[in-house]
């Protein structure tokens, strides 16, 4: 296995990392015996980071994910995600709090390594769609600030969600440690240029060309990246192609 620090947070992170998510569904809707053992075989093969989030199968991925550490006695590094619902932009700190508080029981554990915004980033929200603004941004820095005073998380960031100007600005503001980026075969115009048309594919899709690309903006802000691929429940952190990743400062 190999390893790389993530930016500036120190963490020392596999390249080949654990994904909790639907997209194997081992975490949120696998047998507990078969849980027990990829998780087992990770570890044994180095694997030293598992991502989850409160989405993933309605908090069941943290559940399953902290039952399977503490039976195993393990400590690898853990990230879980936050997402703000439209009824929670109007306290946006107290959210925030009470979803990390309820994904620390879910997952038995004190405080996690890294946790995430899982909402977009939009030029404006709506009471149908969880969309985060800029306006809301600087609370969402503040409860995860607060969090990581009372000893909750480590370290924080956003999933690369929304509009390409929305996250360049707020890239450029900073205050977060990572970005998780869409990075892959099918969908790479976060890290390169693609002609015009060229059918990204997500819900959130934009035109990259407008503004740059979100790894080419991070980097010209000296922040390293490590991105994650998603494949059969396993995440893949490194310098290549990928799927949902991180870009770290």
């Amino acid at each position: 296995m190999k390893y790389r620090v993530l930016g500036c947070t120190g963490l020392r992170v596999s390249e080949l990392g654990f994904g909790c998510g639907s997209v194997g569904g081992l975490l949120v809707r696998g047998e507990y015996p078969k849980m027990r053992r990829a998780v087992a075989r990770a570890l044994e093969l180095g694997i030293a980071y598992f991502d989850t989030a409160s989405l993933y199968g309605d908090g069941q991925s943290e559940v399953n994910l902290g039952a399977v550490l503490r039976e195993l006695g393990a400590d690898p590094l853990v990230g879980t995600k936050v997402r703000l619902e439209p009824p929670d932009l109007d306290h946006v700190e107290t959210a925030i709090a009470e979803s990390v508080e309820a994904s620390l029981r879910r997952l038995g554990r004190e405080r996690v390594d890294l946790i995430q915004l899982h909402n977009p980033l939009l030029p404006r929200s709506g009471p149908d769609w969880a969309g985060v603004t800029l306006h809301h941004f600087p609370a969402v820095l503040r409860a995860f600030e607060a969090l990581e005073r009372q000893g909750k998380v480590r370290f924080w960031g956003i999933t690369g969600l929304g509009e390409t100007e929305m996250l360049h600005q707020a890239v450029t503001g900073g205050g977060f440690h990572t970005v998780q980026v869409v990075y892959n075969l099918l969908n790479p115009s976060a890290g390169m240029q693609v002609p015009a048309g060229f059918p990204c594919g997500g819900r959130h899709r934009r035109e990259p060309r407008r503004s740059g690309h979100p790894l080419c903006h991070q980097q010209a802000r000296d922040l390293d990246r490590a991105g994650r691929h998603l494949e059969s429940g396993a995440t893949r952190t490194g310098r290549g192609l990928r799927q949902p990743g991180s870009v770290a400062r």
